[in-house]
């Protein structure tokens, strides 16, 4: 398992990563930027029911449609 810490303002971040299980993991305490995120990892204002949120503010229910939709256009990894 691996894990990154850092602070930003007054929110520390925890990150968990264990490679073999492919399990990913992210916590934070503060409240700076509590509802202020986007993205992957939903928007931190505590409601998981809105976490799967497209960049178009659609929330939808399939983790394929969520994940796809955050691609950035001509980027491979």
């Amino acid at each position: 398992m691996a894990l990154l810490t850092f602070k930003l303002k007054d929110t520390t971040f925890k990150i968990f990563w264990t490679g073999r299980k492919h399990d990913f993991n992210i916590e934070f305490t503060g409240d700076y930027y509590r509802g202020k995120m986007c993205g992957l990892l939903g928007n931190a204002d505590g409601d998981a029911k809105n976490d799967f949120q497209r960049p178009d503010g659609v929330i939808v229910k399939d983790a394929i449609e969520f994940g796809e939709s955050w691609k950035v256009p001509g980027k491979q990894c």
